[in-house]
């Protein structure tokens, strides 16, 4: 009995001894490398990391700034040149509230000498700048607001030495074609209206529509009157027809009293006219917007009316907001067999509103959903020919993952591709231009390079592709030449130029060695 109670004792002792050196064996592993000067990690030129000070601890000294500052990991960099040196944590990677600490470390871990300790220069991103000699050894000690911890990179931008060269890319040009799912006018005053007797007309063309100065009032015969208040909404009678817009159908329209109308509730009763609330509506709609008041004692009414497979809404007379004589009369149609939409104005109150004095009327068409913005278009102009309008197209675009260093493959990343294309490219060349295309069947798009090496790529229906680029190992002589980037696309189904084709901005790719 004895000897087995001595055997059990001398189990348990082993297992727990077992234990205590896991335990010890598991936390040794999991400090973290850097988490003193000791074991400070190097960084060079330009982006480092990104970084993490999830389970670092506080370095001594203690932290001059950034409350307690605290959770911190440390960095050396070695000038290697005289000049200014800047390092900062102000890249979007970061995730915290970043606080760097500087130090001369030329004597050593041992005998570090403080530079600067900086919190919040860039947002809740740091930086510190100093200056820096030949060979100087400097400790940098990232950490963060009283010990906060997360993710950031560290950019470091100092003097260059002898041969060297960064590798950089930066986009310049102009992409094509972009196309906004809007078109509006806003404007200021009552005395800058310019649209009385004037109309328009957008016709469905299934994902778009083409906008031509045709069109006319007509007077209501029997219509209903639509129970509208200050700075309310009501639905329509239920038309016989539904009626078609891009991106879907209705049985019934959403008026607005302030003079928009849409294909179902969701874009409010807002008086202010307000560009920003135009393109972020959430449902597809006609504006007329102003601050009107139709329950005003005197004013006129909204009226609807269907006359065979067409719905018209009439604002006959209604009073702007605050006033009490003249109105504002115009009409917008809807074609519940095209789905084509007129807006005819008669005449609009040359007072205005007693509010929104600077901001009175924003006239126009937009997309369910947030939009891009095209910038404002003067209608009067405008009407003077034909414009289109359809889904939200944006511009081709070309990008880049990792920086053209000497002897690396870096990807070019196309965006925006028409999911119809069938091929596209990127040309590249050691030449860059700004040709315009419009001569050769594509208006807006420009020839950013000689094209004088071609990577062609497949999309297979993606809207994305990457290229990879080779980055030539250039002697040191060589080190900081130009490469031009530019991608094209042929797209013919989407209808964006006559040719068919489209082009992207272009990357300027210095090839560097640091």
């Amino acid at each position: 009995m004895f000897q087995k109670v001595m055997l059990s004792t001398m189990r348990s002792t082993t297992l727990l001894s077992l234990a205590s050196a896991l335990a010890v064996a598991a936390n040794l592993s999991a400090q973290v490398a850097n988490d003193d000067c000791t074991g400070a990690i190097p960084v060079v030129q330009g982006v480092n990391g990104p970084f993490s000070t999830a389970g670092a601890t506080t370095s001594t000294p203690a932290w001059p700034c950034a409350g307690t500052g605290g959770t911190d990991v440390w960095f050396v960099y070695t000038a290697p040149a005289p000049g200014s040196l800047t390092v900062d944590t102000c890249s979007a990677a970061r995730t915290y509230d970043t606080a760097l600490r500087l130090f001369n470390g030329n004597a050593g871990c041992t005998s570090l000498a403080p530079i600067a300790c900086n919190d919040d220069l860039c947002g809740l991103g740091s930086s510190i700048t100093t200056t820096v000699n030949t060979g100087d050894v400097i400790f940098i000690c990232l950490g963060g607001y009283n010990g906060a911890s997360g993710t950031a990179e560290i950019t470091v931008n100092g003097p260059l030495g002898p041969g060297q060269v960064i590798a950089t890319a930066a986009s310049y040009g102009t992409a094509c074609v972009a196309r906004p799912g809007s078109v509006y006018e806003q404007l200021t005053t009552a005395a800058a209206w310019d649209l009385n007797g004037t109309a328009v007309t957008f016709f469905n063309t299934g994902n778009g529509y083409i906008g031509l100065p045709v069109g006319s009032f007509v007077a209501p015969v029997s219509p209903t009157v639509l129970t509208l208040t200050d700075d309310s909404q009501a639905t329509t009678p239920t038309l016989t027809t539904p009626f078609p817009y891009v991106g879907g159908t209705t049985n019934d329209l959403v008026v607005c009293s302030n003079g928009y109308v849409s294909v179902a509730t969701g874009n409010g009763t807002a008086f202010a006219p307000s560009v920003a609330t135009f393109l972020n509506s959430a449902q597809t709609g006609w504006w007329c917007w102003h601050d009107m008041n139709p329950a005003a004692v005197g004013s006129g009414s909204v009226k609807f009316e269907e006359v065979g497979n067409v719905a018209y809404i009439t604002y006959d007379g209604v009073f702007s907001f605050g006033r009490t004589s003249g109105g504002n009369t115009f009409q917008m149609q809807f074609d519940c067999t095209t789905g084509a939409v007129t807006i005819a104005w008669v005449a609009m109150d040359p007072q205005g509103s007693t509010t929104n004095v600077n901001n009175q009327y924003l006239v126009g068409f937009h997309l369910g959903g947030q939009t891009l913005d095209g910038g404002p278009t003067d209608l009067s102009v405008a009407l003077q020919t034909s414009f289109n309008y359809g889904l939200d197209t944006r511009a081709l675009a070309l990008g880049n993952t990792g920086r053209p260093l000497a002897g690396t493959t870096i990807q070019l990343n196309t965006a925006n591709i028409p999911t119809s294309a069938p091929f596209g490219a990127v040309m590249m060349s050691l030449v860059s231009s700004n040709q315009d295309m419009t001569p050769f069947g594509m208006p807006g798009c420009w020839k950013l390079n000689n094209g004088d090496v071609v990577l062609l790529f497949l999309p297979g229906g993606a809207s994305t592709a990457a290229t990879a680029f080779n980055v030539p190992n250039l002697s040191p002589a060589l080190m900081g030449t130009h490469v031009f980037a530019q991608s094209a696309v042929y797209a013919p189904a989407a209808g964006l130029t006559p040719l068919g084709a489209i082009a992207s901005n272009g990357i300027d790719l210095t090839i560097g060695n640091i």
